[in-house]
């Protein structure tokens, strides 16, 4: 998060295998949109494992998927499912707000929500 020192960033937790995950970005121009007006960064944290790399790289193209990306490794995706889910598993589509490496919604709404997570993110 050190990259984003100083700044707001929206997380989305997604894998090239989820259906959910791939149906919310349908929504992204308007996040984006969103996002640029009010200076808040993007980041897509994938929980693909290394076999599913190519495809990963395809999907961000084809879905358009700009901003910062980071794939998971084993170590952090164990540290994530012990941060926002049980440690023992996890489920996606998940979204975060974060400032400063400080998390400020671990639930945040979901880009189909439209207003509603724009004013989530607003706070």
């Amino acid at each position: 998060m050190e990259h984003f020192k100083g700044k707001k960033v929206f997380v989305d937790m997604w894998a090239t295998w989820c259906g959910p995950c791939k149906e919310q970005f349908q929504f992204n121009p308007g996040l984006k949109a969103y996002l640029k007006a009010n200076n808040v960064e993007m980041l897509y944290i994938s929980m693909d494992n290394d076999q599913a790399d190519k495809q990963w790289k395809e999907m961000i193209k084809y879905y358009d998927l700009s901003g910062k990306h980071v794939r998971t490794g084993e170590a952090l995706k164990k540290d994530l499912m012990n941060l926002f889910w049980d440690g023992k598993s996890y489920s996606i589509p998940r979204y975060l707000i974060v400032k400063d490496g400080v998390v400020l919604e671990k639930m945040a709404l979901q880009p189909g929500d439209g207003q509603r997570l724009y004013d989530q993110i607003g706070r």
